[in-house]
């Protein structure tokens, strides 16, 4: 039994992670371009946790099964369980601590006037949860620097921090609303490119097999759309995908 990293980037579309640089990523396994089961938080994460993982042509083999609840199922199979979420829509009210030994998140706690958990934090309190078991684990981290608006603890918030997701205060003008996505898509790269240095940081577990993915994608102003939840737009639906194992992955 080989431990199994789950990680979810949230909100990162393909053609965004296609821009980063991303040595840590790449080293586990060749990025392939995924199709999500939803354009929501949500809906995807459900999706994921059923064993709908996002589909793709280059996928070596069969869909793993790991419904109808992956935790559950990792769980009886002798794994400890954990998870450590970063945003609001993935906490147990919506039902996605099931089957897990430890699940953390916050409630209702900014960040620097943002609602997610920051990396470095879950990062912390994986660390802590694997080093008191001797079982190889199944291990869930959903990562939210890479959502809305786009930065990490420490950093200023951006200018565009508090905008809607319909659009800025007042309805921005054409030249506003396509030069906050620009720089939204550019931020969102540096966020993906920050992330990618601090996993390579952490001491994963030896022999671990990791499935890296995004729950959904995002639109920069693509057709005139911002943010997802737009309905299977494909800047929405088309995600990254790195497994560093296939052959594992298509035995579950």
């Amino acid at each position: 039994m080989r431990p199994f990293i789950l990680i979810t980037l949230d909100s990162v579309p393909w053609q965004a992670f296609l821009y980063a640089d991303t040595p840590y990523l790449d080293s586990l396994g060749t990025p392939v371009c995924g199709r999500s089961h939803g354009d929501n938080t949500i809906s995807s994460h459900h999706a994921l946790f059923a064993g709908h993982f996002p589909t793709t042509k280059d996928w070596p083999g069969r869909q793993p099964k790991f419904g109808p609840n992956m935790a559950t199922t990792f769980g009886a199979k002798g794994y400890a369980t954990f998870g450590a979420v970063a945003l609001p829509y993935l906490y147990p009210k919506f039902g996605f601590d099931r089957g897990f030994e430890e699940y953390k998140f916050r409630i209702d706690e900014k960040v620097q006037g943002v609602y997610y958990c920051p990396l470095e934090e879950n990062l912390v309190f994986l660390r802590m949860c694997l080093d008191r078991v001797s079982d190889p684990a199944f291990v869930f981290l959903n990562v939210g620097e890479t959502h809305f608006p786009y930065h990490h603890k420490g950093e200023p918030l951006p200018e565009w921090s508090e905008w809607e997701t319909t659009g800025a205060q007042g309805n921005p003008d054409p030249d506003t609303f396509y030069r906050y996505c620009r720089n939204m898509l550019r931020a969102q790269v540096t966020q993906i490119e920050w992330v990618d240095a601090r996993l390579a940081e952490f001491d994963w577990p030896k022999d671990a097999v990791f499935y890296v993915t995004s729950d959904h994608g995002e639109c920069f102003g693509e057709d005139g759309f911002f943010n997802h939840t737009h309905g299977a737009h494909p800047q929405e639906i088309y995600v990254p995908v790195v497994c560093s194992d296939w052959g594992w992955l298509n035995e579950g």
